[in-house]
């Protein structure tokens, strides 16, 4: 295996992360590769095993969810294990995320090229404002519905 570093095509596979504004989560901004030798296109490295995008957080599960309608929400919960990383692949979202044991929350808004990590323990929820939004789900345990513990934070009504 080619080791970090080795390739220009590595700095695509960095990402650079930042405190979300209350410091509940962490931003990752992620750098697009576009090629004019290839027009029309662009790449978009979300994982690479060389570059963890957190430290300490390793990929064991990943899905996609797609919301068919506006307002829709997913996860209304939280993980005592599970992190997750979220990805807007297409249309508009917003992540709620909450501390509920300290009662501090904050909303941010899911821009493409960048992920969002949610330590365990913090309750989320993600809507999307357009139809046909997708977002990308990175995790660090596969779904178990013992982990999962309901918490309303956001309701579309």
């Amino acid at each position: 295996m080619t080791q970090s570093g080795d390739d220009p095509m590595d700095q695509y596979s960095e990402a650079a992360a930042r405190p979300s504004p209350r410091g509940l989560a962490t931003i990752l901004s992620l750098c697009p590769r576009a090629n004019s030798s290839k027009p029309g296109r662009s790449l978009l490295v979300v994982w690479d095993q060389r570059k963890p995008l957190m430290p300490e957080f390793a990929n064991a599960y990943s899905y996609v969810v797609t919301f068919d309608q506006k307002w829709v929400a997913a996860g209304n919960h939280f993980h005592r294990q599970k992190a997750e990383i979220f990805f807007a692949i297409q249309g508009e979202m917003t992540l709620i995320v909450q501390n509920h044991e300290q009662c501090i929350e904050e909303e941010i808004r899911l821009n493409p090229n960048e992920g969002v990590h949610i330590r365990a323990g913090l309750a989320h929820a993600v809507f999307a404002e357009s139809p046909g939004a997708i977002l990308l789900v990175l995790a660090s345990h596969p779904n178990n519905k013992e982990d999962e513990f309901p918490l309303r934070i956001w309701d579309s009504e």
